[in-house]
């Protein structure tokens, strides 16, 4: 059994009324080997916490539970998933340092703390019961470790009918805050294998998985779906003239506005070299429109410092949406939203296009505008 801070003063603890049972004692078994298919069942690591935190409600007979995972660069606890969603925003400005509150206690000792009566003494910090105007009375919380590293600290709080949390609930919530540590590490892995190294955005291969996913769907549905091609005007022009670090500053910048103008349900990729591309599932032609111009607007907006020169650059975009243009496939759906792009590049760059039936498609490699990028087939040009 993992070490563990009993806090609670021995005569202030109220007594379990009666043992677990064997029934129920089974029960919790078969709900543990539950919550480890969940884990293999799925990689999206909220998808999989939120159903460990709801299994967690049930096993420890609380409240609520939560999940807190270390930000390494701030040396900050942020709140990561909770099992009530409606909290989550009230509680996204909460950081907490090692050592504050019992969960920056059980960060600084790498030891499960159970506390069944909050009390100031208990070290227990208030910035969440202020925060949802509600009292915590009672708490187990766990640090999350994978590889031997601790990254985030797992909480049960409230036993529900004002009972303690006991030495059986303790051995259940190890195991459950070791099942969310490994299906943390599993998801952060696969985050790693589908997004690009330096942009952060998903990677190619990753995009066309999910294109032919949402393509499907959306047939089946019966719902629209957009996709948006970008490319950097000029690209290679402004990696000659200042180099291939300030290039890829760009590409990393620009990479940030397109993934903070998306919604949760959009797929911002790298698309290849200097182009992107975004799948925006329910979005016809002027949702999409609507975001390419965000973008385009705030590239634009964009200043990179070469020594004392303030640098520019712009974007064009392409658009084409599965009613309005009719492909075939995902792979259409995306040559039609490059045939846009084209004709936004034709048109003198730094502009977004829509996808017309009109439109003449260039073969790639062929009579392409000469800053197109250097994605997949691409020839990268000097104009």
């Amino acid at each position: 059994m993992a070490n563990s801070l009993e806090e609670t003063p021995r005569a202030a603890r109220p007594r379990p009324k009666r043992a677990h049972s064997l029934s129920s004692v089974i029960s919790k078994l078969h709900t543990l080997i539950d919550v480890n298919s969940i884990i293999v069942s799925s990689l999206d690591k909220n998808e999989v916490l939120k159903s460990i935190l709801e299994q967690t409600k049930v096993l420890m007979d609380c409240e609520k539970s939560s999940v807190l995972l270390i930000d390494q660069a701030a040396e900050r606890l942020y709140f990561e998933v909770v099992s009530n969603d409606a909290e989550l925003e009230t509680l996204r400005g909460i950081r907490l340092r090692k050592g504050e509150g019992i969960a920056g206690k059980v960060w600084a000792s790498e030891r499960i703390h159970v506390i069944n009566e909050i009390t100031a003494a208990a070290g227990h910090s208030k910035k969440v019961d202020l925060k949802l105007a509600e009292t915590t009375r009672s708490l187990i919380a766990a640090p999350l470790v994978a590889k031997g590293k601790t990254i985030g600290v797992m909480e049960a709080i409230n036993k529900r009918r004002n009972r303690p949390f006991d030495k059986f609930d303790q051995e259940i919530f190890t195991t459950l805050s070791h099942q969310a540590a490994i299906a943390i590490y599993n998801a952060r892995l696969y985050e790693m294998a589908i997004r690009d190294g330096m942009t952060k955005l998903y990677i190619h291969t990753y995009f066309y998985e999910r294109l032919h996913e949402e393509f499907n769907r959306s047939q089946r549905n019966r719902r629209d779906l957009a996709v948006i091609m970008f490319d950097l005007d000029r690209f290679k022009d402004f990696n000659d003239r200042h180099g291939h670090r300030l290039g890829d500053e760009l590409l990393v910048r620009v990479a940030s506005i397109i993934g903070k103008n998306c919604r949760a349900s959009d797929l911002p990729a790298r698309y290849g070299g200097e182009e992107f591309a975004i799948i925006l599932p329910e979005s016809d032609d002027r949702g999409a429109y609507s975001l390419a111009e965000r973008v385009r607007r705030s590239v634009g907006r964009l200043r990179l410092a070469a020594g004392a020169e303030a640098l520019t650059v712009t974007i064009s975009a392409g658009v084409a949406s599965l009613r309005a243009a009719r492909p075939a496939d995902g792979p259409a759906l995306v040559d039609l939203a490059d045939a846009a792009l084209y004709h936004a590049k034709e048109a003198g760059r730094n502009r977004v296009v829509v996808y017309k039936s009109d439109m003449r498609r260039p073969k790639r490699g062929g009579d392409e505008p000469a800053d197109r990028g250097e994605g997949p087939g691409r020839v990268r040009g000097g104009a």
